[in-house]
C-alpha cells in the first residue's frame, strides 16, 4: 500500500508526501529495497546525490544483513536486490562528481588563482583531485610552482623546506615551466631529476641545488648527465649550490663555470679532493659576483688554483673560502677590484647553515666602495700576510673579525700599532677570538682608531689574558657614542676599571642601547 501511494504523490509531483511514505516502508520494512530505492532516486533528481548515496549505503548494509535463504531464487533476490541499489548508488556517485567538476569550471580563472595564493602547498597539490578543469588551471597557474624541493622517496612527506613543503616527482614534468628554484634531493632518485632538466622545459629555473652523497652514480668518466643539465638551463640559471662528497664523483668545476655562463652566485662544495680539477680556467671570463669554495682537503686550494679561480671571475663582490694559503690576500688585491666581502679560513653565512639550502642568496649591502667586511678563521696559517689587505682598505671595512689571532693571524706589536695609526673610521663590528697579550697591551690605541665602533668582543680561549690598567676607559661613552654591544670572555681587568666599564653601560642603557657584558 505504502509504495502505490509513494509512486502515486510521484506523479503529482508531490515529493514530500513520496518521501515520507518511502521513509515510512524502510521504518517498517528495513530489509525491502523498495523504500531505499524511491528515497535516493527521488534525492539524486532533485540534485542532492550525496543524500542519495547516504541512502543506498544504508540499503546495502540491510542487503547484506538479510537471513540466509536457503531457496535458490531467494539467493538470486537476494543478489539481484543487491546489485540494484549498488547500480543506484554507483550513478549517484558519479552525478555528484559531474555535478562537482560542473560547479568548479564556473568559477573564474582569476578567482581560482586567489584562493590558490591563500593555501599551503599540501592543499594546493589536494586540488588537483577536484576536477579536470580545476587541475589544468592550477597547473597552469605559475606562483604555487616556483620553489620546488623534493622528497621523492615519499609522496606524503610534511618536511618542509623554508616554509615550503615537497613537490612530488610526479608532478613536476607538468609544472617545469614555472620552477625558479629547484633542489635535488640527495639520493639515488637525483638521476632521475637531472635527466628531467634535459628533457623537459624549465625555461624559468634560476637556482639550482644538487647534492650528490654518492647515490647519483656519477663518476669522473661518466658525467654528462650533469653537464647536459646544466648546459640546458644555462640561459636562466643564476644561482648553483653543488655538493659532491665523494672522491670519485667531483666535476670540474672549470667546466661548470664555461657551461653555466649566466652565474651569479655558486657554492661549490668538493670532499676529499681539490676544488679544481686538472682544467684550464685562462678562457673562461664569468660574471660571477658571489662565490664560496668549501674543501676540506688538509692542503685546501693551492696558491695557482685560487689565482686561475679569481682570474675567471673578475668582478666578484663576496669571495668565502674554507681552507687557502695565505696568499689569499694578494690574490685579492689583485684579482678583486670590486670585492666588499672576504672570508678566508671558515665557512661563511652565503647559505646560512650548511644543511640548510637558501634559496635566497645572501644580499649585502654596499656601504663604501672598496672592502666592507673581512673574517679572518682558523685556517689561514700567517695574519701577517693579511696587513697589505688591511692596509688598503682600512677606510671602507666596516666589520672585522679575526678567529685563531693567537696561533694563525698573530700580528707583531709594531703590526697593531702601525693598524691604529691608519685608523678605522667606518667600522661598526670587531671581533678578536684567541687573543695574545699583545692585543691586550695595544687595545687602548686600537679602539681609539675605531671612533663609529658599535659592537666589540674580545675572547681568549686558552686562559686570561689580561688588560692593562686604564685601556677599558677607551670604552666609555665620551669616545665611543655609538657602543652599544660589547662581549669580554675569558679576560682579566683591573676591577675597578671594571666598575667604570659597568657604570657607563647602564648610562648607555638608559638611552636605550644593547649591552652585554661578560667576565
Amino acid at each position: 500500500m505504502l509504495e502505490m501511494r509513494a509512486i502515486a504523490w510521484g506523479r503529482k509531483d508531490d515529493y514530500d508526501k513520496e518521501l515520507q511514505d518511502a521513509s515510512a516502508m524502510i521504518k517498517f520494512a528495513p530489509h525491502d529495497p523498495t523504500g531505499y530505492l524511491i528515497t535516493g532516486r527521488r534525492y539524486a533528481q532533485q540534485g542532492f546525490p550525496k543524500r542519495a548515496i547516504k541512502i543506498f549505503n544504508k540499503g546495502l548494509e540491510q542487503a547484506l544483513e538479510l537471513p540466509h535463504q536457503t531457496t535458490t531464487a531467494a539467493t538470486t533476490d537476494k543478489k539481484q536486490t543487491y546489485l540494484l541499489l549498488l547500480q543506484e548508488k554507483q550513478r549517484a556517485q558519479k552525478q555528484w562528481d559531474d555535478q562537482s567538476g560542473h560547479f568548479f569550471a564556473f568559477i573564474s580563472y582569476d578567482l581560482i588563482c586567489c584562493i590558490i595564493d591563500f593555501l599551503p602547498q599540501e592543499s594546493i597539490i589536494e586540488c588537483l583531485l577536484v576536477s579536470s578543469t580545476w587541475r589544468d588551471w592550477i597547473l597552469s597557474y605559475p606562483k604555487p610552482w616556483r620553489h620546488a624541493f623534493h622528497d621523492a622517496t615519499n609522496k606524503n612527506s610534511t618536511i618542509k623546506e623554508n616554509g615550503i613543503a615537497p613537490i612530488p616527482y610526479p608532478i613536476l614534468p607538468s609544472v617545469s615551466q614555472h620552477v625558479e628554484y629547484l633542489a635535488i634531493p640527495p639520493d639515488r632518485h637525483g638521476m632521475q631529476y637531472l635527466d628531467l632538466i634535459q628533457t623537459k622545459n624549465f625555461s624559468n629555473l634560476l637556482s639550482l641545488k644538487i647534492s650528490d652523497t654518492g647515490s647519483f652514480n656519477i663518476r669522473q668518466n661518466n658525467q654528462m648527465p650533469l653537464y647536459l643539465a646544466l648546459h640546458s638551463v644555462t640561459d636562466t640559471l643564476v644561482s648553483l649550490d653543488i655538493t659532491f662528497k665523494e672522491r670519485t664523483n667531483v666535476p670540474a668545476l672549470g667546466l661548470i663555470l664555461s657551461t653555466c655562463s649566466n652565474l651569479s652566485t655558486l657554492r661549490f662544495s668538493a670532499y676529499e679532493i681539490n676544488i679544481v680539477t686538472p682544467f684550464s680556467l685562462s678562457n673562461v671570463t664569468t660574471v660571477l659576483t658571489q662565490l664560496e669554495l668549501v674543501d676540506t682537503q688538509r692542503e685546501g686550494i693551492q696558491g695557482e688554483q685560487l689565482k686561475s679561480i679569481l682570474r675567471a671571475c673578475p668582478y666578484l663582490h663576496y669571495l668565502s673560502i674554507n681552507k687557502c694559503e695565505t696568499d689569499i690576500y694578494n690574490l685579492v688585491l689583485n684579482h678583486c677590484p670590486n670585492i666588499h666581502t672576504l672570508v678566508a679560513g671558515g665557512y661563511s653565512s652565503l647559505w646560512s647553515e650548511p644543511t640548510k639550502w637558501s634559496m635566497f642568496p645572501l644580499k649585502s649591502t654596499i656601504r663604501n666602495n672598496g672592502l666592507n667586511r673581512l673574517t679572518i678563521g682558523n685556517d689561514v696559517s700567517n695574519g701577517n700576510e693579511m696587513l697589505p689587505l688591511l692596509e688598503e682598505y682600512h677606510d671602507t671595512l666596516d666589520r672585522l673579525a679575526l678567529y685563531q689571532a693567537k696561533y694563525r693571524t698573530q700580528l707583531m706589536e709594531t703590526n697593531w700599532q702601525h693598524l691604529a695609526s691608519l685608523g678605522f673610521t667606518h667600522l661598526t663590528h670587531f671581533t678578536i677570538v684567541d687573543i695574545t697579550q699583545i692585543v691586550c697591551n695595544n687595545l687602548k690605541i686600537l679602539l681609539a682608531s675605531m671612533p663609529n665602533l658599535a659592537s666589540f668582543r674580545l675572547q681568549s680561549l686558552s686562559g686570561p689574558e689580561k688588560i692593562p690598567d686604564g685601556a677599558l676607559f677607551a670604552l666609555s661613552r665620551k669616545r665611543l657614542p655609538k657602543l652599544s654591544e660589547l662581549s669580554l670572555l675569558t679576560i682579566q681587568v683591573n676591577p675597578v676599571d671594571l666598575c667604570h666599564l659597568l657604570g657607563t653601560f647602564c648610562t648607555i642603557t638608559a638611552g636605550g642601547g644593547k649591552q652585554e657584558h661578560h667576565h
